[in-house]
């Protein structure tokens, strides 16, 4: 569980490895999808301010999932399953200009992530995020990292995980 004092968390899907869960899907954290600016994270590109599902290639819904906000497949183009699923206020976006841009603007903002640099006492290999409150910063581990309880991220700012292997989350959680 992420618990953020002051925001409520949106995951996005997006398809590059900023966490990842035990089953190997992809997943980060946008606070209310609203960019912060910070010298520890950029801002997020306009093009994907209105973004809820960035996909590569495939997006399938087998239930009622409402979605709140576009869903994006580039450079793919296959959407099945809405209906059942519900797109609220946004658009479907099969391999078109704001798909495109949306890709682009992830990859561009994945870039920007991974160039920031961890500093030495935030190197969190071996230790559970479990109980630990992370304030804005970069943290990184020199292999999979483990969340067994709540993670609580603290500030108006950015977390940012460095993550080389895994992310495992407790499936009780």
């Amino acid at each position: 569980m992420f618990n953020n004092n002051r925001y409520g968390l949106t995951i996005l899907s997006l398809l590059f490895p900023l966490i990842t869960q035990a089953d190997g899907l992809p997943i980060t954290s946008i606070a209310n999808g609203v960019p912060h600016t910070s010298s520890i994270a950029p801002a997020l590109p306009a093009s994907l301010l209105t973004t809820a599902i960035l996909a590569s290639s495939t997006v399938t819904n087998t239930g009622p999932t409402v979605v709140q906000g576009d869903l994006d497949v580039f450079p793919g183009t296959a959407i099945t399953g809405f209906p059942p699923g519900v797109i609220v206020n946004g658009t479907l976006h099969s391999a078109d200009v704001a798909s495109a841009n949306a890709h682009a603007g992830a990859q561009t903002y994945y870039n920007s992530l991974v160039a920031q640099t961890c500093p030495a006492g935030n190197n969190l290999t071996g230790q559970d995020l479990g109980g630990k409150t992370l304030s804005p910063g970069v943290y990184c581990f020199d292999s999979s990292a483990q969340l067994t309880g709540v993670l609580t991220l603290k500030g108006k700012k950015r977390q940012i995980l460095h993550l080389p292997d895994r992310f495992y989350t407790n499936n009780s959680l």
